[in-house]
């Protein structure tokens, strides 16, 4: 698969990358949040030490490449724990990718993710004109400014090297204004290097960084149809440190496909008026002091 050889590429980029990430993680402590695999400082540390070198400053324009290498690094790090490939049915594709993110979904429906890290295939989306294969998704903790952020790590249908990251902070009240703040942030860097901004479309409409997010909301939502062989998957599955894996395909909405076609072919009652896809969230453990946003996709009906 795709992502495993991005795997292999970046591991002879960075030969000591991984034990290094194996050796911060057994000494972690208590210094970055449980949801965070590996926090940003880390990832930049990686890949700073590397430049360093080689006598590439990573700060100057010279070294933008390398501050690129980074989310790639982070998004690599947290995905080969368990190496998750999501790949959704088509029709539930389809379906997710139509239904709008509403305005007043919080940023915290995201922390729900299945894995550590995880790579979705994205047939047919493009990507500043371009095909994009998938993407690595990771969620970041920012220790120096104290906040949390999305690494979305864009794979171009392309030879490799293919890879851009795009980075989504997760401080904003909605995840919609955090998909503005960062469609707005992607194009003034692009403008700042002469280069096209990454806008992620369906088809010909650009949607900003919405069909992604989407993409992932489902894998975050508390009823998502993701399996393999009967299992799920689990952040904690991870084999132990410097085992090699090969990467597992979890099919995406399999089960549900069948009733999506049942919609589509107007099973409503008479009267009824189907309604579109849709979000549905709630908060939960606000009683007990531990709460935490569960967000639900309801399919058309």
């Amino acid at each position: 698969m795709k992502p495993g050889q991005h795997l292999e590429y970046y591991t002879r980029l960075y030969p000591a990358a991984w034990q290094q990430v194996d050796e911060l993680r057994a000494a972690r402590g208590l210094s970055w949040p449980e949801w965070c695999f590996m926090p940003l400082a880390a990832a930049y540390a990686i890949v700073e030490a590397e430049a360093g070198g080689q006598g590439i400053d990573i700060t100057g324009c010279a070294g933008y490449a390398l501050q690129n290498d980074a989310g790639i690094i982070g998004a690599l790090a947290a995905w080969r724990e368990t190496r998750g490939v999501y790949r959704f049915d088509p029709g539930v594709y389809r379906a997710v990718l139509s239904t709008p993110i509403p305005g007043e979904l919080p940023s915290d429906s995201l922390f729900n993710l299945p894995e550590w890290g995880v790579y979705l295939e994205t047939p047919g989306l493009r990507c500043d004109g371009r095909a994009l294969a998938g993407f690595f998704a990771c969620l970041v903790y920012d220790s120096a400014a104290g906040c949390s952020e999305l690494w979305l790590v864009l794979d171009y249908d392309i030879p490799l090297p293919s890879l851009y990251t795009v980075s989504i902070s997760l401080e904003y009240r909605s995840l919609a204004e955090a998909l503005a703040k960062a469609a707005g942030a992607a194009a003034r860097q692009a403008d700042l290097l002469n280069l096209e901004a990454p806008t992620p479309a369906v088809g010909s409409r650009p949607e900003g960084f919405s069909p992604l997010v989407a993409l992932l909301l489902y894998l975050c939502a508390v009823n998502a149809d993701i399996d393999s062989a009967g299992s799920v998957p689990d952040r904690l599955q991870a084999g132990p440190p410097g085992q090699p894996r090969q990467p597992r395909l979890w099919t995406v909405g399999s089960k549900l496909d069948a009733a999506l076609r049942g919609t589509a072919a107007g099973r409503c009652g008479p009267g009824q008026q189907q309604r579109g896809p849709r979000w549905q969230g709630y908060w939960t453990g606000r009683d007990t002091g531990a709460q935490k946003y569960v967000v639900k996709w309801l399919p058309p009906g």
